[in-house]
């Protein structure tokens, strides 16, 4: 059931990063991306909305071509140019510059998700804890794991996950603190499941 929801999410994340680069232009994304940018800014601060920024701008970089190989090669043969050609016209189309900013707008709330890693890790390594007590105190009173609730809780962190990734590269309105809360609730989640999973 578990390995299904999986499948089914990431063929759906791979239709949505490629179908909507066709449907949005490269600016409504770097428009969406201003627009968590001022978002980040009022909840975290300038400097920290510049960081975020920043990691999205050098994502984008990476994704930018290297160049044609007609234009590194001086005097290239008539193969080569047709390649550089065809280089250029798949590389500068409308629909890879859209899938370029889409990928720096995932970026920005990848990042914008580590932010609160920190704090994220403190909640979730006391969770952490807490489950191994629980455990080791229904060893001790031969108290039977429950396997229902483990199923629960391990299939609501993955729907979780999904639509958490299906909405790193939906060029709609998030709250910027969405994206740590949610990285919390999924780790909270697997060690709930942790103290209900049968060794």
């Amino acid at each position: 059931m578990i390995r299904a929801i999986f499948i089914a999410s990431l063929i759906t994340l791979l239709m949505l990063v490629l179908y909507l680069p066709s449907v949005y232009s490269a600016e409504h994304f770097v428009a969406q991306v201003l627009r968590d940018h001022q978002q980040a800014a009022q909840a975290w601060g300038g400097e920290v909305a510049a960081q975020l920024l920043e990691f999205a701008l050098e994502t984008q970089d990476a994704t930018q071509s290297v160049g044609s190989p007609g234009a590194m090669l001086p005097g290239a043969s008539k193969p080569a140019i047709a390649l550089a050609d065809i280089h250029d016209r798949v590389f500068g189309s409308s629909y890879a510059q859209s899938l370029r900013a889409l990928t720096m707008l995932a970026a920005f709330r990848l990042a914008a998700m580590a932010q609160g890693w920190p704090w994220v890790m403190l909640v979730a390594g006391m969770a952490l804890i807490d489950a191994q007590i629980r455990r080791l105190i229904k060893a001790k009173q031969f108290e039977g794991h429950d396997p229902e609730r483990f199923a629960a809780y391990l299939l609501g962190c993955s729907l979780l996950t999904c639509a958490a990734l299906m909405g790193l590269v939906m060029p709609i309105n998030f709250v910027p603190i969405l994206w740590p809360g949610l990285l919390a609730i999924v780790l909270f989640g697997l060690t709930r499941a942790w103290a209900s999973f049968h060794v």
